[in-house]
């Protein structure tokens, strides 16, 4: 009998090069977001995005294929972040 361990296709497979920093992560969607409030959707390229939070283009569209997608997530971390916060007594 061979053990769920022991047969590699009850294992998932190990994602493709190097694990998401999130560390990166994170300076990428507070980068995403502060830009955003400041300038606008519209106004904000992911050059702009990539240097504020001192990655590559290239890690940005490796994570989010569009701009989009990337706005989508840095809301949702913010929303997120909002939701946990502790509350303030009146």
């Amino acid at each position: 009998m061979v053990s769920l361990i022991e047969d590699r296709r009850y294992i998932s497979p190990r994602p493709r090069g190097r694990p998401r920093d999130p560390v990166a992560r994170e300076a990428i969607l507070n980068a995403a977001y502060e830009l955003v409030l400041e300038r606008g959707y519209r106004e904000v390229t992911t050059s702009q995005i990539a240097k504020r939070a001192g990655s590559g283009k290239q890690t940005l569209y490796r994570w989010w294929p569009t701009k989009g997608l990337l706005m989508l997530d840095a809301l949702e971390h913010w929303t997120e972040r909002f939701r946990n916060r502790p509350r303030r007594d009146r």
